[in-house]
């Protein structure tokens, strides 16, 4: 299996995998619930390496083979480490515009908000990512809202850390774009949040990952000002 994951590193052997129908192999001991944990393990470090491209054929046949329904099967009721692991394969999966829809059907993004309700940073981060992702659409907007993510993405906002900072900022891009979110937002006070990030970012030393925490707080307060070109962070690969 450690094999398979290392060959699962590059494009031409992932179609390859792909093409000898090795994907549902992949799925279905992860379904199995007697299956030895190890090998969940094992299996979902490979699916992570096949989805890490935009290759369509490769995004297709996870779909096609129940894969995207047993990430959101293991999201639900999986121990921490499998949903840890599940996360980093949505965070590739989602990525893919008839991924993320099927995604938004089976109904992950609840599965989503309780991870950003733990205190695994490590875990809040991918799910945001994930998040990202979904809010490039309108469904998975309006979702996100129903589901009671924008308190928690607030609070967030104030993490100690910055990456997860940095991707609650890039959902709220998205998500402000929506009329209804940004009243809601300005109800729970993102504002000044924002605001604080937005002048940390100006006065604290220039680097790359400052730039991304300055842009996004603007493009957040802008959409929650606006009701006309608003942005997304599904425009902007940073």
């Amino acid at each position: 299996m450690r094999c398979l994951s290392a060959l699962a590193m590059d494009d031409l052997s992932r179609r390859q995998i792909c093409e000898v129908r090795g994907v549902p192999h992949l799925v279905s001991p992860i379904k199995r619930e007697a299956e030895d944990h190890k090998v969940k393990k094992q299996c979902l470090r490979v699916l992570i390496n096949l989805t890490f491209t935009d290759a369509v054929v490769v995004q297709q046949e996870v779909k096609n083979s129940g894969g995207l329904q047993m990430l959101v099967q293991v999201m639900a009721t999986g121990p921490e480490d499998l949903v840890g692991l599940s996360l980093q394969v949505l965070m590739n999966a989602s990525a893919n515009d008839a991924n993320a829809l099927v995604l938004l059907q089976l109904g992950v993004i609840p599965h989503l908000v309780n991870v950003l309700r733990s205190n695994l940073q490590v875990y809040q981060r991918y799910a945001c990512f994930v998040l990202t992702n979904l809010t490039c659409y309108d469904p998975g907007k309006s979702q996100c809202e129903a589901c009671g993510a924008l308190p928690i993405l607030v609070g967030l906002l104030n993490s100690t850390n910055k990456e997860v900072q940095y991707e609650t900022l890039r959902v709220l891009t998205n998500v402000s774009n929506a009329e209804s979110a940004k009243s809601t937002l300005r109800d729970l006070d993102a504002i000044p949040p924002l605001v604080t990030l937005l002048g940390r970012a100006t006065v604290d030393q220039y680097n790359p990952e400052t730039e991304k925490i300055l842009l996004h707080s603007l493009w957040a307060l802008t959409n929650m000002a606006t009701t006309s070109k608003p942005f997304s962070s599904c425009l902007f690969h940073f």
